[in-house]
């Protein structure tokens, strides 16, 4: 289950947690509806601290090694690798 951090809120941990009650294929509707939402930008200011310690993080994590950045050719062609492999039987 996902751990709750330091920027959520409450209503975040209930969603999740209310979420995780959820049969798998429930789970992966809503996790689906969240991810191909409306992306709009934060409005308060707990969304902008948590975006402010995200990026961070992710800059952290290239400067360190942890993550290596690739190219968009390089993204686009990962991707277009993952949709074949899932077509095969």
């Amino acid at each position: 289950m996902p751990t709750a951090t330091a920027t959520d809120t409450p209503l975040v941990r209930d969603v999740i947690a209310l979420a995780m009650k959820l049969a798998p294929a429930d789970r992966e509707k809503v996790a689906l509806a969240l991810l191909t939402g409306e992306n709009t930008p934060p409005n308060s200011d707990a969304d902008w601290e948590y975006w402010k310690v995200e990026i961070k993080r992710r800059i952290e994590d290239v400067e360190n090694g942890t993550v290596k950045p690739v190219t968009p050719e390089e993204m686009h062609a990962n991707i277009r690798k993952a949709l074949e492999a899932g077509r095969q039987p």
